[in-house]
């Protein structure tokens, strides 16, 4: 059997449309959803009122939701936390309180939504590698910055827990006052 070609059968089909919209833009509007809903919550239908795509063009682009959903954890860690943590400086007690106050800080103006990539670490159960990695990639920069300035592997490991709790709690809804006093409490931790 010959299979028809433009020449042959008198017409062009061509592959695909060319895509009408940009990549990144797609998973900026994705990670809303995904940051408040988490995965299992984000509807495909959410997700393309989001986008302002249909499931055809966010499955070729992304290959699947699993696809758009790290993706847009890629995008919120290089936005939010490789900023952050990639430019702390510790230099005393008094830079360990304001990066953690301004942990609360962020939490509090997104709302309480937390840390999207530990949301995701919690909703799977540890059972993803691929989201496993990403997360201890991502924390690992803060605890080997803290690492450096402490000589102590173990203070640092602690204090990128007490973040990670921070974060957390903030997901938790727990009130901008409890934090603060988390922050406060946990001072023998980092003020020496």
């Amino acid at each position: 059997m010959r299979l028809a070609t433009p020449s042959s059968a008198g017409y062009f089909c061509p592959m695909g449309r060319p895509k009408s919209y940009q990549v990144e833009d797609v998973v900026s509007r994705a990670l809303p959803v995904f940051w408040r809903s988490g995965y299992e919550g984000a509807s495909l239908k959410g997700l393309e009122a989001a986008t302002g795509l249909n499931k055809f063009s966010l499955y070729a682009s992304f290959g699947s939701k699993r696809g758009l959903y790290l993706a847009s954890l890629d995008l919120y860690v290089a936005r939010y936390l490789a900023p952050y943590f990639g430019d702390f400086r510790p230099v005393g007690p008094e830079s360990m309180e304001t990066f953690l106050c301004g942990v609360v800080t962020n939490l509090e103006a997104t709302g309480g939504l937390g840390c999207a990539l530990l949301n995701g670490g919690i909703e799977f159960q540890g059972r993803d590698e691929e989201l496993n990695r990403r997360i201890a990639e991502t924390y690992e920069v803060l605890t080997a910055t803290l690492t450096d300035y402490w000589k102590d592997r173990r203070r640092a490991e602690a204090f990128t827990a007490l973040v990670r709790g921070l974060m957390v709690s903030g997901r938790m809804g727990l009130p901008r006052q409890v934090l603060d006093s988390v922050v406060q409490g946990s001072r023998a931790l980092w003020a020496s």
